[in-house]
């Protein structure tokens, strides 16, 4: 695992940035593919829409076990850089209207606002035993993952195509129809929309990984192709089940990969992700 560097690795936010680009370029140069270029996956946002649902309070809950939160330097409103945070995971290729974060954290959110991520902010509610806890974080995040799939089916059927996953072939009595099919009027269909890309980052392995759980297994029974984010340490051991029945359409990737590009360099613009 990546050892904890000091927050002061790099001068500026420009140069951390930086440090963290040249690193993923070097991985992918090594390794040989292209984190948008999976099979199935086109590069324009254009033609495949992708959608991001960041489960903030696991993410940052799972990398100040990896920094140390006895730590002194340890701050939980500035060390994880949201700015790289951002980068590793959409790679610049992010619209307005397709990202939603949900947060119990009162940090500054600017840098994924102004990249067009809806950050909603859900305060903890306070038990009668007197213990705090998460309030509805992962609802809010499976509902908007279950409306994209919505539409997605919606689109499917007024061009009288739905694909589906060798996992809905088997249990299915009833075929669906297909690329071939031809709509009641003899007209051909027109050619499918690309189905839509879910990520979703994730931390520790609590009831909101095994909530959103669902909703991205039957994101995969649909079709659709998934990328998803956590920690080794944290990741909803299903997720990786999943991931071995269905390869071809999941991919999992560690933010312990990367950990020591994620803590933030030190600088005031590295929270507001002005180089």
């Amino acid at each position: 695992m990546p050892s904890r560097p000091s927050m002061r690795l790099h001068c500026s936010h420009r140069e951390h940035m930086e440090a963290l680009e040249a690193h993923l370029a070097q991985m992918e140069r090594e390794e040989g593919v292209k984190y948008w270029q999976e099979p199935g996956e086109t590069t324009s946002s254009a033609e495949q829409k992708c959608h991001y649902f960041w489960h903030y309070p696991g993410v940052e809950a799972c990398f100040k076990g990896w920094y140390g939160s006895s730590e002194p330097d340890y701050r939980p409103y500035e060390t994880l850089s949201l700015p790289a945070l951002r980068y590793l995971v959409t790679r610049n290729r992010i619209s307005p209207g397709v990202a939603h974060a949900s947060t119990n954290k009162t940090r500054n959110f600017a840098d994924w606002k102004r990249h067009g991520i809806n950050v909603r902010y859900m305060p903890g509610r306070r038990a009668a035993s007197g213990e705090w806890y998460e309030r509805d974080t992962e609802t809010t995040l499976e509902i908007k993952m279950t409306r994209v799939m919505c539409q997605f089916l919606r689109e499917m059927l007024a061009r009288s195509t739905l694909p589906s996953s060798p996992l809905d072939r088997a249990s299915s009595s009833v075929p669906g129809p297909t690329a071939s099919s031809e709509p009641a009027s003899g007209h051909p269909s027109t050619l499918p929309p690309p189905p839509p890309i879910i990520v979703l980052a994730v931390g520790k392995n609590l009831l909101p990984d095994a909530r959103l759980f669902s909703a991205i297994c039957d994101a995969v029974r649909r079709g659709l192709f998934v990328k998803v984010w956590g920690w080794r340490a944290g990741l909803y051991e299903k997720y990786l089940d999943l991931q071995s029945s269905h390869s071809d359409q999941m991919k999992i990737y560690y933010f312990d990969d990367y950990a020591p590009y994620l803590v933030h360099c030190g600088s005031a613009a590295c929270n507001l992700g002005v180089r």
